[in-house]
């Protein structure tokens, strides 16, 4: 987990956020026109599945929570069950708010994130109350972070679909550090869905991206102390292949993802330098 937070590796992934921010500042459209398709399976499964790390690291993180500490203060039990039940019932109401794929798949997603969450974090309930209660911490802050964050956010910046913009022409782009309001409410007016104003952040991508609290495992796990480079590489081939998703489906431009990773990065890195390190 240090070598994946150390100050090397920060620097690379830091550089590489502020190099595709910047190709984006550029070629933002017409990156979108030439990886566009309508109508992709590739952008179906995508959209179904990228947005699962955050519930299940919410179930996950309020299941260590709950088994977290042993001290006999009433008070601070109820809080920390409070967060526990709070974290584990968003985490499933996410899921059926994120999906738009029906409610079948919400009820079977929502199914294997509680068993698959719930499950995992029984199996840490002997572990040392100390690093339960870290790491609980860590991965609940950076999960809430990336939520609270998205969700102001995109009502902020206000910015336009490529998917829209494609059918109301291309003078309606705006770059990402354009905030045009007159233009929503105009839209809005005029009968279109306000969903097509909340491009910027990418939800998706700040979802995706909370995959790499998965570096927490092999702190909890004993056969998974040797696979800290496993999980930091298939996060970031997860990461991706979702962010990709979502250009081309038209959700997001370039710069909606990498601003949208970049945010719950922010925040898994916050958390892992401060609350990571408050009981040591």
């Amino acid at each position: 987990m240090k070598n994946i937070f150390s100050k090397k590796n920060l620097i690379i992934i830091i550089c590489t956020y502020v190099a595709l921010i910047t190709v984006s500042a550029f070629l933002d459209l017409d990156l979108s026109v030439l990886a566009y398709r309508e109508n992709s399976m590739f952008v179906t499964i995508t959209s179904s599945i990228g947005f699962l790390p955050v519930p299940f690291f919410l179930i996950f993180g309020g299941t260590l929570m709950h088994f977290s500490d042993n001290r006999k203060n009433k008070t601070f039990t109820y809080i920390r069950e409070a967060i526990a039940i709070v974290s584990i019932v968003f985490g499933a109401y996410y899921v059926i708010h994120e999906n738009d794929s029906g409610i079948v798949v919400s009820i079977i997603e929502i199914i294997i994130v509680l068993a698959l969450g719930l499950f995992l974090g029984y199996k840490c309930k002997s572990k040392n109350k100390e690093l339960l209660t870290r790491t609980s911490l860590f991965i609940l802050f950076s999960v809430y972070f990336t939520v609270v964050v998205v969700f102001f956010s995109k009502f902020i910046f206000c910015r336009p679909r490529f998917i829209w913009i494609v059918k109301s022409g291309l003078d309606n782009y705006r770059n990402f550090w354009q905030i045009d309001k007159n233009l929503k409410e105009v839209s809005i007016a005029a009968g279109v869905d306000s969903h097509m104003f909340r491009s910027l952040p990418s939800g998706h991508a700040c979802a995706s991206t909370a995959i790499i609290l998965t570096c927490c495992f092999p702190l909890l796990f004993k056969n998974m102390k040797d696979k800290s480079l496993l999980l930091y590489l298939i996060s970031i081939a997860f990461i991706i292949v979702i962010c990709s998703g979502r250009i081309v489906g038209g959700y997001h431009f370039l710069s909606d993802v990498s601003i949208g990773s970049f945010v719950t990065f922010v925040g898994v890195t916050f958390a892992e330098k401060v609350l990571m390190r408050i009981y040591e």
